[in-house]
């Protein structure tokens, strides 16, 4: 029986902190309107070198570094995101290249906000069932402050920039006194009739790039708040119900909750619903800001190095992104 853990993590922020009083300078806000409604107080913003691949690959460093795996025995690379360097080639490819790995397979999940918890699922696959795959390197990173529309107050002060890095290990893991989550179960799914609540217009084909694609600012990040806020909180619970029910395991066991890092207030609902105490969902959204598909990885990250997960723990990981995507997976550590 294959024994599939995450055995590492790695984690990069950029060097710029901006604060809610910084939106104050060129919009109608507050740091109060903010944290009163997102439970962000800061979030971190890319510089021009710090792009979507560079931060995948200083978060994937970092997860290397903590572990006892050498570079040349990384089997594959995924990269969860939707703020690439490019439209193509993938992501994964320059971050391949930056690491200095050749001839493993890389490839980009472009599920969103969920592209982590996919990204994971995909490899667990890769591993279960072939046998030449040992370690796979999942990544969330996002440059979201390039995507974001900054005269939109209800949108640009959700998001920020970042990347957090695991290592996917199948029997090859260090046996040692560390901590690692091994994969239980997972749950995955979506609903294209909702494609329209949380969506950048332009910068695909549908759209190409024009005087009036720029105008009308098609190429920022569009949603509709409520909407989202809405169908969020209703398949995150449906998700996460869903995968305990198949694993047989009660909402009374688990330990931790790890959610998308969105708003404060989704987290809140769903924690309501389940009836499971709010201050054990594992959170740094007032420091993170939503990063999209690093939300996840950077919060197991931090919480990881503070010594918060002991053996025994069980964790629900869940996620819910444009598309509308969603996904849950249970972990142990051991």
């Amino acid at each position: 029986m294959n024994t599939i853990v995450l055995s590492s993590f790695g984690v990069y922020k950029p060097n710029k902190v901006m604060t809610n009083n910084d939106f104050t300078k060129f919009l109608n806000t507050s740091d109060e309107w903010i944290k009163s409604r997102t439970g962000i107080e800061q979030r971190y913003i890319a510089n021009e070198k710090e792009t979507t691949s560079f931060m995948a690959y200083k978060s994937a460093i970092n997860a290397l570094n903590k572990s006892q795996i050498k570079k040349e025995n990384i089997d594959c690379i995924i990269v969860a995101t939707m703020t690439p360097d490019v439209p193509y080639p993938s992501t994964a490819c320059y971050v391949q290249h930056k690491i200095g790995i050749s001839n493993i397979p890389c490839f980009d999940i472009k599920s969103a906000c969920s592209g982590f918890i996919y990204a994971v699922t995909v490899g667990y696959s890769m591993l279960y069932s072939n046998n030449s795959y040992k370690n796979i390197l999942v990544i969330g990173s996002e440059r979201l402050s390039k995507t974001i529309d900054w005269k939109d107050r209800n949108t640009c002060i959700l998001f920020g920039d970042g990347a957090g890095a695991a290592i996917l290990s199948k029997n090859t893991y260090s046996q040692n006194n560390s901590i690692h989550f091994k994969i239980l179960n997972y749950d995955l799914g979506a609903d294209g009739l909702y494609t329209d609540i949380l969506y950048q217009p332009a910068g695909g084909t549908n759209i190409e790039a024009s005087i009036n694609s720029i105008k009308e600012r098609q190429h920022f990040l569009k949603m509709n708040g409520q909407e989202v806020f809405k169908k969020a909180v209703k398949v995150a619970i449906k998700s996460i119900n869903k995968v305990l029910n198949n694993s047989n395991i009660k909402i009374e066991k688990i330990k931790y909750i790890i959610s998308h890092q969105a708003n404060i207030r989704i987290m809140e609902a769903i924690a309501s619903y389940l009836k499971f105490p709010i201050k054990h969902f594992l959170s740094n959204l007032k420091e993170m800001g939503n990063t999209s598909a690093a939300s996840i990885p950077i919060v197991i990250n931090d919480f990881y190095d503070k010594n918060v997960f002991k053996k025994g723990d069980l964790i629900v990981l869940v996620a819910f992104g444009a598309g509308l995507t969603w996904g849950s997976m249970i972990l142990e550590c051991i």
